[in-house]
């Protein structure tokens, strides 16, 4: 429901001119009132064209003043619901307009029969009431108008003003409240029959039945209330599954759409798309509707043939680099080269293209054709992880060093992004730049929000170079503390206790560690672990661990250090045995 306000707000543009007048409690008469429009006279008239004169940019003086009129008026009479179109015209200016929404909050509890009133009340009202005091004016007026009584606008503006209290209800986990509510509201045939408010019932059932205790009552005779729910969610889905499709409009199947999606339910977001497809088949939105909904899950390979299909039938850039950027998710990193490289021919300026163009590169194994490619972005910092990556890959690490300095000269390092201490760390370690190495662990330590990620990597940096080791502990500390169960951290905590020469202590920490592993090695655990039983005096188990990190091939080990390991022990094993 992320929407809704932005949804309401334009849906009560639409209905201020179409909406009945609200006139005094002894003329009401509903049952068969036919849809009013404002008589207004000659000098409001042109109150209104003054009005509407000023533009949209900052509210004026005289706008402000306008405004503060139409304000005055329209307690007197609450027809007037044209205020709100200047009070729209000027939402994106929130500031200025925030200062006039208390008086049309109270205005609207006044008069709680106006629907379009109260509508646009509590669409802007989101700005600074509290959801207590939106979720009560939405009530007042729902229990002061009658679904029978309402002709066809008032109708809608009732069922958008139902929906917005379901989903504050829903968003506040108040679902006994809601639910009162709703079985209120199915009674009556005519909310049985609109989408907007079985839309929102299925929502809320849906995160009830997923939230709710899931024990049955009453000595297990009565259902859980999770089952309860979802036995509602699913009446909700199938009253909404009778409505006929309305109109077979774009906009209508993509908001279907994004509602089965909410539901989890892709498969019913399928048949939608395609069932308008096989009446509108060249309809360019629903077939990239459907390109998006399979991308979104998971299922790339045939997201990717229909975005082929619409690269040929409409060979733009766009297209293109749609093409690129899903084949991108699906690890087709050759597929994603040729396409930007047709992107790219149409839009050689596209930063987007050229950026991901030399990630696809990078990961393709070809780090030369990534810096090629960022070369032509030289302005944008986005690529500055990149561009340390592939010269570390192409092994230009002093280079790639000097880079990283650059950059945390020119950002500060108290600014540094996380992906960028990563990499300053492994370079720094690398080229045996330690100051550095202690400034940016430094720098972690001082950090309010630090990620157990970099913590950890910080720490282990500094244990491995057997510098800092306080402040690695501190950091490695806080890592696991904050992801107990990872096999990383564990490592970490039990190379630093190598270091300080703690071998029990730290062959604790490297079998929890390879415990979490599962039934793939981890290279460098093994080493490690190698490492520690060799000084426990272990040799049998030293061997095996580092025979183990042999069998997995990893950049970053060092095969000719490990076989080394392997000989120099099996050799002193047998000089101990003879």
């Amino acid at each position: 429901m992320k929407t809704t306000a932005l949804f309401l707000l334009s849906g009560a543009v639409l209905c201020i001119h179409a909406a009945a007048a609200e006139l005094s409690s002894d003329q009401l008469n509903r049952q068969n009132r036919p849809d009013l429009t404002f008589n207004l006279p000659a000098e409001d008239q042109q109150q209104i064209a003054a009005l509407s004169s000023f533009g949209t940019a900052m509210l004026s003086n005289e706008r402000k003043s306008k405004i503060k009129w139409l304000l005055s008026t329209i307690d007197a009479d609450p027809s007037k619901v044209f205020v709100l179109k200047a009070l729209l015209k000027n939402f994106n200016d929130k500031k200025s307009t925030r200062q006039y929404i208390p008086e049309l909050v109270k205005t609207a509890r006044r008069h709680p029969q106006a629907l379009p009133l109260n509508l646009a009340a509590l669409a802007l009202s989101s700005q600074i009431n509290t959801p207590a005091e939106r979720r009560s004016l939405a009530a007042n007026c729902l229990n002061a108008n009658a679904p029978e009584q309402l002709n066809n606008t008032e109708f809608r503006i009732y069922a958008n003003i139902a929906a917005i209290l379901c989903s504050l209800y829903t968003k506040d986990d108040m679902y006994k409240q809601a639910d009162e509510m709703l079985d209120r509201l199915l009674k009556h045939p005519e909310t049985k029959s609109n989408m907007t408010i079985l839309k929102a019932a299925a929502l809320l059932y849906s995160k009830a039945a997923r939230n709710s205790s899931k024990e049955r009552r009453f000595l297990g005779l009565m259902s859980s209330p999770a089952a309860i729910y979802a036995e509602k969610k699913e009446l909700a889905i199938s009253l909404f599954e009778k409505i006929p499709a309305a109109g077979q409009k774009i906009k209508e199947v993509r908001k279907t759409v994004d509602f089965w999606n909410e539901l989890d339910k892709p498969d019913r977001a399928e048949g939608i798309i395609l069932r308008f497809l096989s009446y509108n088949p060249k309809s360019t939105a629903a077939k990239l509707l459907l390109i998006s909904l399979y991308n979104n899950n998971n299922r790339r390979p045939e997201a990717i043939l229909l975005q082929e299909q619409m690269c040929l039938e409409f060979p733009s850039d766009f297209n293109y680099f749609r093409l690129g950027a899903i084949s991108y998710d699906a690890q087709y990193y050759f597929n994603t080269i040729t396409a930007l490289n047709w992107c790219m021919l149409k839009n050689p300026d596209n930063a987007r293209a050229v950026g991901l163009m030399a990630l696809a590169c990078y990961m393709n194994s070809q780090p030369e054709q990534a810096l090629c490619q960022l070369k032509r972005s030289k302005g944008l910092s986005q690529f500055d992880y990149l561009r340390l990556s592939c010269l570390a890959a192409m092994g230009k690490y002093r280079e790639a060093f000097a880079l990283f300095r650059l950059i945390m000269e020119k950002t500060g390092l108290e600014k540094l992004s996380d992906t960028l201490i990563f990499a300053g760390l492994g370079l720094a370690e690398k080229v045996d730049k330690l100051e550095t190495v202690k400034a940016l662990a430094t720098a972690c330590i001082a950090r309010k929000q630090l990620s157990p990620e970099l913590a950890n990597a910080a720490g282990y940096t500094c244990a491995n170079n057997n510098i800092m080791l306080d402040t690695a502990e501190k950091l490695l500390r806080f890592a696991l503390k904050s992801k107990p169960g990872s096999k990383e951290i564990l490592d970490s905590m039990a190379w630093l206790e190598y270091r300080k020469g703690n071998y029990k202590a730290a062959a604790v920490y490297i079998r929890k560690s390879l415990a979490q592993c599962g039934k793939y090695p981890n290279p460098e655990i093994n080493i490690h672990a190698g490492d520690i039983y060799y000084k426990l005096e272990k040799p049998l188990k030293a061997l095996r661990h580092w025979k183990a990190a042999l069998q997995v091939y990893s950049r970053d080990t060092n095969a000719e250090a490990v076989k080394a390991k392997i000989a120099k022990t099996e050799a002193e094993m047998k000089y101990n045995q003879d």
